[in-house]
């Protein structure tokens, strides 16, 4: 799909964060894959994975992989925070340069990490998101996307391609500034902090990344579920607009 230079060394400090909760089946895939495509080609990196009281193996699994990449640091919630709460958390113990986030559900490949990086050392944006032109999801989370999206355009006048895509890139002055103005518990942190960094004025890119079906693990949302976590979210994004204006 796209060439890439990856045996250059690259002289900066890149941390990587990722939220986990009851991945045994692909974690270890997951987190190995970003060590030996992305971290190890950075002369200082650390890849933060914060488990929020997993139940199943998936912490004994980080441990192992601590072992062979010893860069990686675990946090572990003290209780079931959710997953914009652990996101928040380890956005703000990454120490490095450039913060990247991913989800840990194996949907995105660790190599279309390198475009969104040479997108943002070429053109120097204060953020690179990776957008799904093609979206392996159920039907019901595209059109949660799609209301999430017309509303944002309704009430801040953006239309970003996929505002809640899970695959980020920040500088760490940028990440900083917006840290500042979320709310502690948020529960659609990725939305709120796009909007936050629209709303400040910081310049944004945009690029394609690939996505595939999740095949393991269970979706929260489901039936009526998906009504409250729309009101809920919508009623976070009016309260957090007001909060910046």
């Amino acid at each position: 799909m796209r060439s890439l230079n990856i045996n250059k060394q690259e002289p900066f400090f890149l941390s990587i964060v990722m939220p986990v909760y009851n991945e045994e089946d692909v974690v270890g895939e997951v987190v190995s894959n970003f060590c030996d495509k992305v971290l190890n080609k950075f002369k200082k990196k650390e890849f933060i994975l914060i488990d929020d009281c997993s139940t199943d193996a998936t912490v004994s699994l980080l441990k192992q992989l601590k072992r062979k990449y010893p860069y990686i640091k675990i946090l572990m919630n003290r209780s079931n925070r959710g997953h914009g709460p652990s996101l928040l958390r380890a956005y703000r113990e990454a120490k490095g340069d450039y913060i990247f986030y991913c989800d840990s559900d194996n949907q995105f490949m660790a190599e279309d990490f390198w475009p969104i990086w040479r997108e943002l050392r070429k053109n120097s944006p204060e953020l690179v998101m990776g957008y799904r032109k093609e979206r392996n999801d159920p039907s019901y989370r595209i059109v949660i996307s799609n209301a999430l999206r017309l509303f944002n355009l309704i009430l801040f006048g953006v239309s970003y391609r996929d505002v809640n895509a899970p695959f980020k890139l920040y500088t760490k002055a940028s990440l900083e500034r917006i840290l500042s103005a979320m709310p502690k518990s948020a529960f659609v942190p990725t939305i709120l902090m796009i909007l936050c960094a629209h709303e400040y004025g910081m310049r944004i890119s945009e690029i394609e990344v690939r996505h595939r079906s999740r095949l393991t693990g269970k979706s929260f949302n489901r039936n009526w579920r998906i009504i409250i976590s729309c009101w809920k979210a919508g009623k976070e994004i009016i309260k957090f607009k007001n909060k910046l204006q």
